[in-house]
């Protein structure tokens, strides 16, 4: 698995959706030179702030690609905990749906806020999460 001179991990929404995270869920391997070029990294994103994670998993590129579980608010709702490190993440904008025919999976936009949801204030952060409705 060697790449050609100028190899850059750019994968479009689409190939996220339905390679990456649909093969992620399905249990089937990422092809050897994303594991091997760490270009998606398997880590609890809710662990850090995004500046330490950006500090921990450091690489030239602006954008990071990750896989991690969402925790739920609490143990028998829906909502998503996305408290992290020294902040959290908000939802911002519309979600963008992905369909083929049918509903099959979604983009949503995260802003980070620091500090708690009473007194926060909102940073140039911003997260794209990727999810694949439930079957």
């Amino acid at each position: 698995d060697i790449f050609p001179p100028g190899y850059y991990f750019n994968p479009t929404d689409q190939q996220l959706l339905f390679f990456y995270l649909k093969n992620k869920i399905l249990n089937i391997p990422l092809p050897q030179i994303i594991t091997t070029t760490h270009d998606i990294i398997e880590v609890n994103i809710y662990e850090q702030s995004p500046e330490e994670l950006f500090s921990i998993y450091e690489n030239k590129r602006k954008k990071r690609y990750f896989f991690t579980e969402r925790e739920r608010k609490y143990p028998n709702g829906s909502r998503p905990n996305r408290l992290a490190g020294n902040g959290y993440w908000k939802a911002s904008g519309t979600d963008k749906n992905f369909r083929n025919g049918d509903l099959i999976g979604y983009k949503r936009a995260l802003v980070f806020y620091e500090g708690s949801p009473r007194n926060s204030h909102k940073t140039n952060w911003i997260m794209h999460e990727y999810e694949l409705k439930k079957a």
